[in-house]
């Protein structure tokens, strides 16, 4: 039940709010991370919390091979660069 209102709320997350769409708030700009590719910024829509994660529908086709679709559901989560400032990730060497 607490998960469920977790989710309902995800909205209020400020931690999310440097990567949400102007005007679509449930959707949040995700680096795509895989060896060997360029990283490389796509858009999901959230919809959930999965063994630590954030999960959500990818709304766009990567233009490399990271093996996921549009359409597709994966994880991400926030990392934190060296320099202190955060990003959303999608590590798909762990998928």
């Amino acid at each position: 039940m607490m998960l469920m209102k977790m989710l309902k709320n995800h909205v209020s997350l400020v931690a999310l709010d440097a990567f949400r769409h102007e005007y679509y708030v449930d959707d949040v700009l995700v680096v795509m991370l895989k060896e060997n590719l360029d990283m490389e910024g796509c858009w999901v829509h959230i919809v959930g919390l999965e063994d630590g994660f954030i999960t959500g529908i990818l709304l766009n086709e990567p233009n490399q091979d990271f093996g996921c679709h549009e359409g597709d559901k994966i994880a991400f989560g926030i990392y934190e660069r060296s320099d202190g400032t955060q990003y959303l990730g999608a590590d798909l060497d762990e998928v």
